[in-house]
C-alpha cells in the first residue's frame, strides 16, 4: 500500500504488534515480531512507526545486558554525530579564519579548541566556568592545514595524534590543567585494515571498524600507556538498503533515492549506464 492511508494503517498495525508482544512478556515473541518487521520485503520502508515507550525501556535493558553496564554511553543509541548545534556564541579572545577547520573536545566543564594558532582551554558556561573566557593556551600543538589531526578526551587526559603520519601509532597525552605533555600512549586499532573510526567518550577509547560479511566490530579500550582491550562487540546489519545517488529528471529535489528491488536476494554486483542499471544477485540472477 503506497497511499498515505495505507501507510498509516500499516504503521499503526506495526505499533500495535510491538505493544502486544511487549505486554505479553515473552522475549522470544518480541524478537520474532521485531525480526518480522525488519526483514520484510521493503513495503514498510520510509514509514514512521510509533515505538511504544515500554519497548524503549526494554531496548535499554537489552543493551545494558549486552554491554554489561547499567549506564550506557550516548553513542550506543545516537551514533557518532558529525555535527550537532546546541548553542552558538562568539569567541572573541581567539582569532579563527572563516575557512579554518578546528578540532573541539570537552570534559563537561571546559571546551578545548585546537586551531592553527594553538590549543585553547575555554569556559563553556557550565560547572561554574565563564562562557567564552580563555583559561589557558599553548602554541606547542597546532592544527595545520597540511596535517590531519585528531583530538580526544578520556580518563581526565587530552589525547592528540597527527593522522597524516601513517607510520606513527602513538598519541600525545596532554594535561588539561596545564596543557603540557605528559608522555605518549599507543593508539589501539590503527594497524587494522579497512575503514575504521576511533573516538573517545570521556571514559574509554572506542573503535568501530568494518569487517567482512557486512558486519562491524566495536572495540572498547581502557586509557593507559598501552591500552588494553576491555570489550569487543560483533555487530551485523539488520537490514541492507540500496540507494541511488544523483538528481533525476522526475525528482529534482532529492539527490538520494531508495531502490526497492522487490526481492530478498542479496546484491553482489551493480553497474549503471546512461539510462539503465544492471544488478547481479548472489545466486547469479
Amino acid at each position: 500500500m503506497n497511499d498515505p492511508t495505507g501507510q498509516a494503517l500499516t504503521a499503526l498495525s506495526c505499533a500495535c504488534l510491538f505493544s502486544l508482544v511487549v505486554s505479553w512478556g515473552d522475549t522470544g515473541k518480541t524478537l520474532q515480531a521485531v525480526s518480522a518487521i525488519l526483514t520484510n520485503n521493503g513495503s514498510h520502508a520510509c514509514q514512521t512507526i510509533q515505538v511504544p515507550t515500554i519497548l524503549n525501556a526494554l531496548q535499554r535493558s537489552v543493551q545494558a545486558v549486552l554491554v554489561g553496564k547499567i549506564q550506557i554511553q550516548d553513542w550506543f543509541g545516537n551514533g557518532i554525530k558529525r555535527a550537532a548545534l546546541m548553542n552558538k556564541w562568539v569567541l572573541k579572545e581567539v582569532t579563527i579564519d572563516e575557512d579554518e577547520r578546528c578540532l573541539l573536545q570537552t570534559d563537561g566543564s571546559f571546551l578545548y579548541l585546537l586551531c592553527k594558532d594553538g590549543l585553547y582551554k575555554v569556559g563553556s558556561g557550565y560547572s561554574g566556568t565563564v562562557r567564552g573566557h580563555v583559561y589557558n593556551s599553548t602554541s606547542r600543538i597546532r592544527n595545520r592545514k597540511e596535517k590531519r589531526s585528531w583530538l580526544g578526551f578520556a580518563q581526565g587526559c587530552l589525547l592528540y595524534r597527527d593522522m597524516s603520519n601513517n607510520h606513527s601509532t602513538s598519541a600525545i597525552k596532554i594535561n588539561p590543567e596545564t596543557l603540557e605533555h605528559e608522555g605518549t600512549i599507543t593508539m589501539p586499532g590503527l594497524q587494522a585494515d579497512g575503514q575504521n573510526i576511533v573516538f573517545t567518550d570521556g571514559e574509554y577509547i572506542n573503535q568501530i571498524a568494518a569487517c567482512k560479511d557486512d558486519g562491524f566490530v566495536v572495540r572498547i579500550y581502557a586509557t593507559s600507556n598501552d591500552p588494553a582491550l576491555q570489550q569487543e562487540l560483533q555487530l551485523k546489519l539488520a537490514r541492507k538498503c540500496l540507494h541511488a545517488c544523483g538528481i533525476s529528471l522526475f525528482d529534482l529535489e532529492k539527490d538520494l533515492h531508495i531502490i526497492s528491488t522487490g526481492f530478498d536476494e542479496e546484491a553482489a554486483l551493480l553497474g549503471a549506464g546512461r539510462e539503465f542499471a544492471l544488478m547481479k544477485t548472489a545466486s547469479g540472477k
